[in-house]
Order: C-alpha cells, then structure tokens, then sequence
C-alpha cells in the first residue's frame, strides 16, 4: 500500500474524530444554555396530578353542560314540530276552504252552461 495513501487515511480519521468531538462539545454547551432552565420547562408528577384533577373537573363540567344542551335541543325540537304540525292543519283548512269555494263555483258555473 502507498504510505501517502495511508497517510491520507490516517488524517482523514482524525479529522473525522476531531469533527465528532466539536459536535459534542458543541451539544454540551447548548445543554447549558438552555433557557428556560429544565426545572420551568418540565412539570413534576404533583403538576400533573393537578392537571389531571383540573381536566377530570372539567370533563365532568362540560359533560353535564352537554347534556343540558342536549336537553334543551329536545324540547326545543319538539316545539318547533308542533308548530309546524299546527302550521300545517291551519294550512289544510284553509286549502279546504278553498276547495269549497271552487266546486261551489264549479258547481255554478255548470248550472249556468246548462241554462
């Protein structure tokens, strides 16, 4: 094997290594700077059991407020086809009436062609 080949390997690998190293001394003094310090950025497990309790009240808030939506929906629901039910019996009088009215003239009129 060629000594330059050798050679060139062998700076090659040290200037992989040196690389590495700069990386990690680069890791090490972002960890140190981090800001905010890990102790704000991370909950401990008595947050989050607080945080639990606070979103299980919640839940149990927004269920009961669901199901009086809910309810509230029903009836008004309900009211709105009654309503519309009466709406529509009004409706069908009236096209009685005028129903009446047309073979009472319908009636006339053919009382009239035969005199």
């Amino acid at each position: 094997m060629n000594p330059d080949a050798v050679q060139l390997a062998g700076w090659l690998a040290c200037a992989f290594f040196l690389a590495g190293g700069i990386n990690q001394v680069l890791k090490l003094i972002d960890r140190a700077k981090e800001q905010p310090p890990p102790l704000e950025t991370y909950a401990t497990k008595a947050e989050v059991s607080l945080l639990r309790a606070d979103v299980q009240r919640l839940e149990t808030k927004l269920d009961h407020s669901l199901e009086a939506l809910q309810t509230e929906m029903k009836a008004d629901r309900e009211a709105a086809n009654q309503a519309n039910e009466l709406r529509a019996v009004k409706l069908h009088e009236r096209i009685n009436d005028v129903l009446a009215a047309v073979s009472e003239l319908r009636g006339k009129a053919t009382l009239w062609a035969a005199e």
